[in-house]
């Protein structure tokens, strides 16, 4: 009945051409319940919600018969479920780096309250599947929870991540903050939902985050926050374009969703992501392709690095020196590596493994054949570490300037500190890339700031042979109000590398 009634009036709005805009925001009547309760959880949002007004034009005529489905946002949307779990433990900081390296928009992390109201990382409602612990997170205090062990479950007992913990929120938020991507936050056990709101707003991730809760205490805190409209399969398509007034993000399975349904979400400038997932392990890939096929902007899903792959955008990737080992990691974030690819290491096959790491120790010249979710890269390899100038090969020259001084740090005062030096490039290959590994965390003695150092470079890549080519390396620390501070001088080491994939 409720369809009929939407055919009926779609053909009588376009019967009458004077009153088309009238069709774009007066709604079809309905008696049906579930719509009526669903207009009244709308309407009593609507005043709250501070969402950018939307640019498009609606048709409601192609709600009910698309004709050609929408193309959906050109570069689709990539939500990791629990970050890159098949490479790193679920609920680890170290699932989500792995996800990020890949490129993907957002990582989608379950969000659990523990007994003294902080906030992990954490599916399941007990800590008995994934950890060594047993109990409700509900009645687990944070520090409990973080003394666990995350790895503690198969295939990850007594492996490389053995002894990891659950993240906490503020680890993922920091990490997606840092490399400038967002969170797709799924509330499970939350009692404060507005306190989770007001750690997103702190981190400035609000408008590349999205919220899958129906809180409404969340936009008292952050009244610009998406939510995730998941749908079911008794809204017709004139209800969807309502909805997006409010959640203008929908999830759920991709065969609760047709071509007529994502035109009515896109019209109200909703963005349409279903989960790739739902159908098995085997056909994700498949899934992916029909979302795209019938309008949608991207999906969630278990499998980042194949999403990546099928749809044509792999990460960039570079190759580093850390000691005696040999990285494959992201070419713009190369604090994230690549596991589980395949390097040839002086002519010999190696698997890179945690951080995207081989044991190398020598090795004079490294590379990647690619793959469909990253890059190829070449690199003829010799680390220069702290402020120590060195030859790299023959062809490659690298100095560094003094090391700087960020200052003395100020106890309860929030502000960023900055220093910088320079260095200095000489190179006869075809490309060179400056890279600076994972700078960690500044120490003094047993203490560590809580937030990591941060190192810019610029500019890091030269498409050319240069002579005393100047770069300027930035370091930048912040310091929170709350940030514990020990008496004493702060440090650490920093490796730089001067590589070339055309040597």
């Amino acid at each position: 009945m409720n369809i009929r009634l939407a055919l009926t009036v779609a053909a009588s709005l376009l019967a009458m051409p004077v009153a088309a805009a009238q069709a774009q925001t007066t709604p079809p009547p309905s008696d049906d319940p579930q719509v009526i309760g669903m207009r009244a959880l709308i309407a009593e949002r609507t005043p709250i919600v501070q969402l950018p007004a939307c640019d498009q034009t609606a048709e409601p005529a192609r709600w009910t018969n698309v004709g050609t489905p929408d193309k959906g946002r050109e570069r689709p949307i990539i939500s990791a479920h629990r970050g890159s779990l098949t490479y790193a433990p679920e609920n680890t900081l170290a699932a989500y780096e792995y996800a990020f390296a890949l490129g993907v928009e957002l990582v989608e992390v379950d969000i659990q309250e523990t007994k003294d109201g902080k906030f992990v990382a954490l599916h399941d409602s007990t800590v008995d599947r994934t950890t060594n612990g047993t109990g409700n997170v509900t009645e687990l205090t944070y520090d409990e929870v973080r003394a666990l062990n995350a790895a503690d479950y198969a295939p990850w007992t007594g492996g490389p991540y053995d002894g990891s913990q659950v993240a906490s929120l503020e680890e993922v938020l920091a990490l997606a903050k840092r490399v400038g991507g967002g969170v797709e936050l799924d509330f499970k056990q939350i009692r404060n939902a507005r306190g989770v709101a007001e750690l997103v707003q702190q981190y400035g991730l609000v408008a590349k985050s999205i919220f899958n809760s129906a809180d409404i205490n969340i936009w008292s805190a952050a009244p610009g926050a998406r939510m995730i409209y998941n749908r079911d399969r008794w809204e017709p398509s004139f209800l969807m374009y309502e909805i997006a007034k409010v959640a203008p993000v929908f999830g759920s399975r991709r065969d609760e969703y047709d071509a007529e349904s994502i035109a009515a979400i896109h019209d109200n400038c909703g963005v349409v992501m279903p989960h790739a997932y739902d159908a098995g392990e085997a056909e994700e890939v498949n899934e992916f392709h029909r979302a795209r096929a019938m309008g949608a902007d991207g999906v969630q899903t278990n499998q980042p690095e194949l999403i990546v792959a099928a749809a044509g955008i792999p990460a960039p990737s570079t190759i580093l020196r850390h000691d005696n080992e040999v990285c494959l990691v992201n070419r713009e974030h190369t604090d994230l590596g690549f596991p589980g690819k395949t390097l040839l290491v002086d002519g010999v096959e190696r698997t890179t493994g945690k951080g995207g790491c081989v044991a190398a120790p020598g090795a004079a010249k490294v590379s990647f054949a690619g793959s469909g979710a990253v890059t190829p890269s070449t690199a003829a390899v010799t680390g220069v570490t702290g402020n120590v100038g060195g030859a790299v090969g023959g062809a490659l020259e690298l100095t560094l300037g003094t090391a700087p001084s960020l200052g003395t740090f100020l106890p309860g005062v929030e502000k960023e500190y900055t220093a910088s030096t320079e260095a200095t490039v000489l190179s006869t290959a075809g490309n060179a890339t400056l890279s600076v590994s994972e700078p960690g965390h500044l120490k003094n003695g047993a203490f560590s700031l809580p937030q990591p150092l941060r190192v810019d470079i610029a500019p890091s890549f030269w498409p050319g042979p240069v002579t005393a080519a100047k770069s300027l390396i930035t370091f930048k620390q912040s310091v929170g109000a709350n940030d514990p501070l020990r008496t004493g001088s702060y440090s650490t080491t920093v490796t730089f590398t001067l590589s070339t994939t055309a040597p």
